[in-house]
């Protein structure tokens, strides 16, 4: 049987051939959604992102919304020690690995994210959660 035969790996089906015969891997995984997934904070993440209308999103307005939901309360009742938590742990964790592996672009010198082309694969995830877990 040759290699030709075997379904792609989900390494195979996730990347592109560059014109110089270099692979560059276009979407994240199938392994690497999950793990993502597996954190509520990033799922809040990618729910945000998919209803944010703008290309462009402030960090500080994805953390309060994040933060928000992650208390279960209004926007206006969250206090700073809230926001902030959210805020840290989105800029030094989350966001730089959602960027890495393809679901966002986190430009952290500007304090900006917008949705890559994957955050849609990611949200099919969610899908099966959206009526337990997000709002």
């Amino acid at each position: 049987m040759s290699a030709s035969d075997h379904p792609p790996s989900n390494e195979e089906a996730n990347t592109t051939e560059l014109g110089n015969g270099s692979v560059e891997s276009s979407l994240p995984s199938e392994d690497e959604l999950f793990d993502l997934l597996s954190n509520q904070r990033r799922r809040f993440t990618v729910h945000a992102l998919s209803r944010q209308p703008e290309a462009e999103v402030e960090l500080s307005t994805l953390a309060e919304r994040v933060a928000a939901w992650e208390n279960n309360v209004d926007h206006a009742d969250l206090d700073y020690a809230e926001r902030k938590r959210v805020y840290t742990a989105l800029q030094q964790s989350h966001l730089p690995r959602m960027d890495q592996a393809g679901v966002v672009h986190f430009d952290k010198d500007r304090g900006v994210v917008e949705a890559s082309s994957a955050l849609d694969d990611a949200e099919i995830f969610l899908e099966v959660v959206r009526g337990r877990e997000i709002p």
